[in-house]
């Protein structure tokens, strides 16, 4: 809470016997002037008070409704998990996903492991965040064009968005963003800045609320020089946990993390679909410009000993990836990962194996 409203002793309403020890005059005329400023300042403190008490309450309730939310969405995830599980085809294969180290070798692997994406890539050289920066405090302030709105049912036009400045609080780390319930299609476009600190952005990461509840449908992007009404164009899905090849979405998404292709762009969009009526929004937003090294090496493993016959890389680009070099001994395959262009990486969500 701010401090109390200093009043000022000086001018000719005012006699005080000393600055450092500031008494009134004993039957001087400041009394009753000096009494109603102060008490003019408590008001004011009680005010202020009373206003973030009330802001406090916002955010409390807030958080109560994402956190059941949140709770309902697990429960029904809870209920289909077995759905959501990547079989791989044959008792004869094993799948040696990223979620987790248990096909790893993690002493011999270089290259660069996340288990919340589920994803290796060639190891970070650098991370440059285009929506928010921090001052010299640590507090992060977002980038003047930066704009977050939202809106309902069918593809909506450029018109048909309803801006939300809360949105902005979410990019600084201070609260999450939740709108009312709803069971229509949900949009959420983010505008950017064109030059992002002359940066190209090709690292998108999403982490919606709830997690489980909503189904992904698309990710769009224009590209910078475009008019708002050009054509929308859709990134690449299907390397994404629980991705539907049938439907061409994914089902009870949890924060994912999108590879963009490396050129300007101006807007994106996101296209939500709530499993039942709920409130919904986001926790997080990234938008990254990454810099990776050149070459690195995963190694996964067979942990029971067996022998490792043939071999397929699962991520983005399936094509690419089936160029990258292997090497097969015993009960292990090293793949070398490597790129001409220090913006783009292999992406690898997993290695299915035939072991015998």
């Amino acid at each position: 809470m701010d401090k109390f409203q200093v009043t000022t002793f000086s001018g000719p309403t005012f006699q005080i016997q000393s600055v450092d020890k500031p008494k009134i005059k004993a039957g001087g005329s400041s009394s009753s002037t000096l009494l109603n400023r102060y008490a003019e300042a408590c008001l004011q403190d009680i005010l202020l008070l009373s206003a973030r008490t009330n802001v406090l309450a916002t955010r409390t309730n807030r958080l109560y409704s994402a956190l059941s939310t949140q709770s309902g969405a697990l429960l029904s995830a809870l209920q289909s998990v077995s759905s959501r599980v990547d079989a791989a085809s044959g008792y004869s294969q094993v799948l040696a996903d990223i979620h987790s180290s248990f096909y790893i070798n993690t002493g011999a692997t270089t290259a660069n492991l996340n288990t919340t994406w589920g994803q290796a890539t060639l190891p970070i050289r650098s991370m440059t965040d285009l929506l928010v920066q921090p001052d010299t405090y640590g507090n992060l302030s977002v980038f003047g064009e930066v704009e977050i709105s939202y809106a309902y049912g069918s593809a909506p036009d450029s018109l048909g968005y309803t801006i939300d400045v809360d949105a902005l609080e979410m990019l600084r780390e201070r609260q999450f963003w939740l709108q009312d319930s709803t069971s229509q299609n949900i949009w959420i476009k983010i505008k950017a800045p064109l030059q992002f600190r002359g940066l190209t952005p090709n690292v998108l990461e999403i982490y919606p609320l709830p997690y489980l509840g909503l189904n992904l449908l698309e990710v769009a992007y224009q590209r910078a020089g475009d008019s708002f009404t050009g054509t929308w164009l859709p990134l690449d899905l299907s390397y994404l946990p629980g991705y539907s090849s049938s439907t061409a979405t994914v089902p009870q998404v949890g924060p994912i993390r999108l590879h963009l292709p490396n050129e300007p762009l101006s807007q994106i969009r996101i296209n939500l679909q709530p499993r039942s009526a709920t409130p919904w929004g986001l926790f997080a937003l990234k938008l990254y410009h990454v810099e990776y090294e050149s070459s690195a090496t995963l190694v996964v493993q067979d942990p029971y000993s067996r022998t490792v016959g043939t071999s397929t890389i699962r991520g983005k680009n399936p094509s690419t990836l089936s160029l990258l070099s292997k090497t097969t001994t015993t009960n292990s395959v090293s793949i070398a990962l490597t790129t001409t262009d220090a913006a783009t990486t292999p992406v690898i969500t997993g290695v299915i194996m035939a072991v015998s």
